[in-house]
């Protein structure tokens, strides 16, 4: 699942502008909030990403295909397409 996530994440990252790649695909407001500060010497929790099939949702309903209504053959081929792109 991660090597999927790493393609998809540099799939994106090439296709779309930084500014439309941090909107859509990190679900980041245009301007992000203040950052807050952790207590002294504890690191900030960080933010979890979309899950790798929250994301392969998303790039499904881009090219008006729902995830959830898919078989596993149509997902594998969906795949193997973003792999060749």
């Amino acid at each position: 699942i991660e090597e999927i996530f790493d393609l998809i994440s540099r799939l994106l990252k090439t296709h779309l502008q930084e500014e439309e790649y941090h909107r859509l695909f990190l679900k980041e407001v245009e301007s992000p909030p203040a950052v807050p500060e952790a207590p002294l010497g504890q690191p900030l929790p960080e933010k979890p990403l979309p899950s790798g099939e929250d994301q392969l949702r998303w790039l499904c309903s881009k090219q008006g295909l729902v995830w959830d209504q898919m078989s596993e053959e149509e997902r594998e081929i969906f795949i193997n397409d973003l792999t060749r792109a």
